[in-house]
């Protein structure tokens, strides 16, 4: 015996020789691999000392406005060339004075805020800015954090947003005065007709809510529409044979009231969608004081002399009956002079039939307005919009009209259009050459851009050279800048505006032989960069010596602004995208893969041994006990989470990963996840919806079913975790030989850039430091690698802050059959705890101890096993044992090999497999050796006593 004895000790002693020799082997490869990255760290430390050189001309060079601020002082650190001109402050100035002195928030604030930029990645924000002149400036500052000399500095990027925060404001004024206005204001779908917006006064009068409102269509306020009719008479705006609809109608109030109304509808195009804008009066007291109007016409001129309109009453002939005196002095007639030359003689945009045709077909009761132009006495034209109605005019009827200049709207309204278009297209441009094609077009609209070009300086040959030029006399590709009109713009910088006149007298003047057709009018700007132009925008007209004024000078020069920020922006990014774009990103995904694994690892950790050592210390009340129980349980469960990870992507990694098809029910599977994540998802206060539209004989198939369970957990998971109101949905269906699941979240979503990465090992849709959301990165790679094993895909759809649904397909492959049941037989043992007896096989003696106490707090009785030849011993001469929990893994004879020895003489006894080390398979194997369940390590008391209790009761 002792013999036998000698030799086991002899092998266990080899075993640990060789286990040893491993380690060692393992820890000198380790150390080198820390000495081949102490190397790497050391040449990324030289290579950022260059790149800080690097930043420091990027710095110092660039156009925009920039500082360098020390966070703890707030004091400026440095300041370029672009901050001194803007603020009107030397750079030695700026550089001795503190940004408080600055932006006028109080200085507690300011420091409030650079405290958020030094924590936060990156930071925008809007403050006012004082200059050194005392005007206050709205900026847009952007802030990150720079490394320099090993110390943190903010490095703000400031530009002035004064002409935006104006515009702006305009809007919003003109947002309250949609929403003050005391007329009803609708915007519904061309196709659906379904209200999209209406303004307050609007759900006042009607009595509807918002959501309300947009729930119906206007034939639901119209009684006397049905939708049919109401298309039709829609159609003639679709058709774009009218421009405007006005009519009078009744509306119906939510509870029921009518009251008579005006509607004046016309047809808006937005990119593809087409709406209808609505302008609705409530002309119940219009209807009265019309009568009163009727009544009392001997108050007429005293109105009508009263109005900043012109107003003109007019016979059925066309003939002018009456005009008021604002017409006379805006048109610059006399009374008797308009009165003799009529409407015919003032209006240039409608003909005399089309005139004629308003005034035989004028509605009863009903105002008719168009927009058309009218001439002055001197010439000039501007646009009116015209209100016509029908009145009694000395006991006859004629027809009163109100005109209005909208000139300045008119202009007001193209150029903010036609800014807002070109900003747009600079942003979304492919090319500057499209870009520059886009904007010709859009000027169009305001002054003649027939001949306009754009060309670059060429500092070395002092020439132009052409990036668009359209002309209508002739073509070139590159000229010299010496006497040219295009060259003084450059060397001056300043904008040129020039009649042919003027042009001779400018020559002379400057000494400047000009060659070239020469134009009737001629406007150039230049664009600028460090206050420098190296290039210039020009339009000409070879027909009109008044095409361009001091406005479009204006124009033109906020518009070659923005093509420099254009020039410059696509400069930048080709530069930096070539630079830096490859040699950065294997060493962030490395870097980014070892943080957030460290992280992952050590925050819990840090977690259990800090709440472990709290809990040693005397007098804890019941309450904080509990707290740091729960707190070392959840810190165990995600660090036990996060290596469950990396094992298994090891595995898949190493090839070793198999399928192990089996037959299942998946509707039975889609609900055990919907009542797994039920109670995670209430308390989020999330709503849970599972749509299998799979069921009956359909579901079933033969598929890998842990697998599949591990895709779906680990999208639910993610679900759950990024999403903080809405809910989540999920299910599947069949398409083609396809089985197709999905998981839909209304989360944070996924930015469109990292789409096609966050399967990738070890990354994440949220990066940095800065991240919210714990986990490895690996959630996702092991999904689709486990797809990519069964032959399927997996793809997503996402848009960030409206959510994200993740899709996936598998083979399909149906049965014709209810598969077996994976349930355990029918427990065999029964009656009471005190006569269970379980057998532990367990060679661990802390697992151990934590087993007994749960089992024997039970009130079951034990019995221990540290091997499997002692396991099968126990069980063969013990007949009373009720159930067996094994330990996998054990000296001598493993747990797998125990259990096949017990069913060869017992097939009966329940045997639960435990094990630590929780990959995808061990279940199978277990199953297979002859195990009726499986639970994994670290065990939780309930889950344990569920299963004995299921199995013995």
């Amino acid at each position: 015996m002792s013999d036998i004895l000698n030799t086991r000790d002899f092998l266990e002693l080899k075993t640990a020789v060789e286990e040893l020799q491993k380690a060692r082997n393992a820890a000198i490869n380790l150390i080198e691999d820390l000495n081949r990255e102490i190397e790497k760290r050391i040449q990324y430390e030289n290579e950022l000392k260059v790149s800080e050189e690097k930043f420091r001309s990027l710095f110092h060079d660039h156009a925009a406005v920039k500082f360098i601020i020390d966070p703890d002082t707030g004091n400026i650190v440095d300041a370029n060339d672009a901050a001194a001109s803007f603020y009107g402050w030397g750079i030695d100035e700026l550089k001795q004075m503190n940004i408080s002195q600055i932006n006028n928030l109080p200085p507690d604030k300011v420091k409030k805020e650079m405290e958020k930029a030094r924590l936060l990645k990156n930071t925008h924000f809007e403050f006012k800015h004082r200059k050194a002149n005392g005007n206050i400036v709205d900026v847009e500052v952007f802030s990150s954090k720079v490394l320099i000399g090993g110390k943190e500095y903010l490095h703000s990027i400031i530009h002035d947003i004064t002409d935006r925060k104006n515009i702006e404001s305009e809007r919003l004024k003109l947002s309250v005065i949609l929403d003050n206005s005391l007329s009803e204001i609708y915007i519904f779908n061309a196709d659906t007709l379904l209200f999209e917006y209406a303004n307050a006064y609007a759900l006042r009068n009607t009595g509807f809510t918002e959501e309300e409102i947009k729930r119906i269509t206007p034939v639901h306020l119209k009684p006397e529409f049905t939708e049919a009719s109401f298309r039709q008479l829609l159609e003639p705006m679709l058709r774009g044979s009218e421009k405007k609809l006005v009519f009078q109608t009744t509306h119906k109030r939510k509870n029921g009231t009518l009251y008579p109304v005006e509607v004046h509808v016309n047809l808006q195009v937005y990119e593809k969608d087409k709406v209808f804008f609505a302008v609705i009066n409530d002309i119940s007291e219009r209807k009265k004081a019309e009568e009163s109007l009727r009544e009392s016409e001997r108050n007429y001129r005293e109105l009508i002399d009263g109005m900043n309109e012109t107003v003109w009453v007019i016979d059925f002939d066309g003939k002018l009956i009456d005009v008021n005196n604002k017409a006379v002095e805006i048109l610059g007639f006399s009374k008797e002079e308009l009165l003799s030359i009529g409407l015919y003689g003032v209006d240039i945009s409608l003909h005399r039939e089309e005139i004629k045709a308003l005034i035989d077909f004028m509605p009863e009761d009903k105002i008719q307005i168009f927009e058309t132009s009218h001439k002055t006495k001197y010439g000039r034209v501007f646009p009116v919009e015209v209100y016509s109605s029908l009145v009694t005019y000395q006991g006859e009827k004629a027809i009163l009209s109100i005109a209005r200049d909208i000139t300045e709207r008119k202009r007001n309204e193209k150029i903010q259009q036609i800014l807002y278009d070109i900003a747009r297209a600079a942003a979304g441009a492919k090319s500057i050459e499209e870009l520059l094609t886009e904007v010709r077009f859009k000027l169009s609209n305001l002054f003649d851009t027939a001949n306009f070009y754009v060309a670059l300086y060429n500092h070395d040959k002092d020439t132009l050279k052409k990036v668009i030029f359209v002309n209508e006399k002739f073509d070139i590709e590159e000229w010299d800048v010496k006497n040219s009109l295009s060259g003084y713009v450059i060397r001056s910088g300043m904008t040129l505006l020039l009649t042919k006149e003027e042009r001779i007298t400018f020559a002379h003047e400057h000494n400047m032989e000009l060659t070239g057709i020469p134009a009737e009018c001629w406007l150039g700007v230049p664009l600028m960069e460090n206050e420098k132009a190296y290039g210039v925008l020009v339009v000409q007209s070879y027909t009109n010596p008044s095409a361009y004024d001091i406005n479009s000078a204006r124009l033109l020069e906020m518009v070659a602004h923005e093509l420099s920020f254009a020039f410059q922006r696509k400069k930048m990014i080709r530069d930096l995208v070539n630079a830096k774009e490859k040699a950065e990103e294997s060493d962030r995904l490395k870097l980014a893969f070892l943080a957030n694994i460290s992280h992952e690892i050590r925050t819990p950790m840090n977690g259990i041994l800090g709440f472990l050592d709290l809990l040693q210390r005397p007098n804890l009340a019941d309450d904080q006990r509990d707290k740091f129980i729960e707190v070392v349980n959840q810190s165990g469960q995600r660090l036990l989470a996060t290596i469950n990870d990396i094992m298994e992507i090891s595995k898949i990694e190493s090839g070793l990963v198999e399928l192990q098809y089996a037959e299942i029910n998946i509707a039975e599977a889609l609900n055990y996840h919907y009542e797994f994540f039920k109670q995670q998802a209430l308390a989020k206060h999330l709503s849970f919806i599972r749509k299998d539209t799979v069921t009956g004989n359909q579901s079933l198939v033969k598929t890998d079913k842990h697998k599949l369970d591990g895709i779906l957990s680990n999208l639910l998971s993610n679900a759950l975790k990024f999403t903080h109101e809405g809910g989540i949905e999920f299910g599947n269906y069949i398409k083609g030989d396809e089985l197709v699941f999905y998981v839909k979240d209304t989360g944070i979503g996924i930015p469109p850039e990292r789409l096609n990465s966050i399967f990738d090992r070890f990354v994440q849709a949220e990066q940095g430091l800065t991240r919210q959301y714990e986990g490895s990165g690996l959630g996702l790679s092991i999904a689709k690698a486990y797809i990519e094993i069964m032959k399927g895909r997996i793809w997503v759809e996402s848009e960030i802050n409206k959510g994200s649904t993740f899709y996936f397909s598998i083979p399909y492959h149906p049965l014709h059959k209810q598969p077996e049941s994976e349930s355990p037989a029918t427990p065999v043992f029964t009656g009471k705890k005190d006569k269970i007896t379980v057998l532990l096989a367990e060679d661990d003696e802390i697992s151990y101890e934590y087993l007994e106490f749960i089992i024997k707090n039970e009130g079951l009785n034990l019995l221990h096993a540290v091997n499997g030849e002692d396991t099968v011993k126990i069980v063969r001469e013990n007949p009373s044992v009720s159930l067996v929990l094994m330990d996998i893994k054990m000296p001598g004879m493993n747990g797998l090999d125990a259990t096949r020895e017990i069913r060869k003489f017992n097939s009966q006894i329940p045997i639960i497999a435990q094990t630590a080390h929780a990959l995808s398979g061990d279940k199978d194997k277990a199953i297979e050796a002859g195990c009726n369940d499986y639970i994994s390590k670290p065990i939780e008391a309930d889950e344990l006593m569920l299963m004995i209790d299921r199995y013995t009761t």
